[in-house]
């Protein structure tokens, strides 16, 4: 196995305590937790999911190639960092990670203050083993909306557009509960899922835009856990649900 390399700096901090900032493997620096808007290329609104000194992974529709080089809007408090960062890997249905470039000695420190004054929302070790959800949606505007809020609150999201796409992610991924909003046939997906032994007890949570008096029993008989009406299940809610039902 190849050396890790480590890359040191010092810089002065008040009068005569120095700090040693040291990045050897970029996801093992302390994490904390980082629920803010982050715009990139000057343009692309995401969501940070976490922030090191080294780094940042956010959450966004959009996909970056690998090694390319981005401009990040990092608010911290009462500032805004203008920072380069290199895509250094991307995860679908969670985000991506991106490597600081160039940091000016002001922009550690100002990193070092703010991850120092939030330690208490660290990120534990363990954060990676995320719970799997699958959205299935016609809809890729509608699937995107709740993707974002259940990535937000901790999940892993899969999306299908269609029954057939929803079994290949199933066959490929261990699927931890499934949000079916509209499909061609919803008895169809479900059958498939209650006949694998390992599946059986899987949550099925049907949000539908039909509120007719026998839409929940029809859901129900087909093989869903619970059935809620899109008009009142805001992504919030139905992340509350997922990780109820997960418990």
């Amino acid at each position: 196995m190849g050396e890790v390399k480590k890359e040191v700096f010092f810089f002065s901090y008040g009068s005569s305590f120095q700090i040693k900032w040291i990045m050897a493997d970029k996801r093992k620096d302390p994490r904390v937790i980082f629920k803010k808007q982050v715009v990139v290329n000057n343009l692309l609104g995401a969501t940070g999911l976490d922030l090191s000194k080294s780094g940042i992974y956010i959450h966004t529709g959009r996909h970056f190639i690998k090694g390319s080089v981005v401009n990040v809007s990092l608010p911290l408090g009462s500032t805004t960092l203008e920072l380069k960062a290199r895509v250094q890997h991307s995860k679908p249905g969670v985000g991506m990670g991106l490597e600081f470039l160039n940091i000016t000695g002001e922009q550690k420190q100002l990193l070092f203050d703010f991850i120092k004054m939030h330690k208490d929302d660290a990120v534990p070790e363990k954060s990676d083993e995320r719970q799997k959800v699958l959205i299935v949606d016609l809809n890729e505007a509608t699937r995107r909306v709740y993707r974002s809020n259940l990535v937000l609150e901790g999940f892993t999201v899969f999306e299908a557009g269609s029954n057939s796409s929803a079994r290949d992610i199933i066959e490929r991924e261990k699927i931890d509960a499934v949000v079916y909003m509209s499909g061609a046939d919803e008895a169809e997906l479900f059958s498939v899922i209650r006949q694998k032994p390992e599946l059986k007890g899987m949550p099925i949570l049907v949000v539908s835009a039909k509120s007719t008096p026998g839409a929940p029993e029809a859901a129900v008989k087909a093989g869903a856990t619970e059935f809620m009406v899109k008009m009142f299940t805001s992504p919030a809610k139905l992340a509350e649900r997922i990780k109820s039902r997960l418990k």
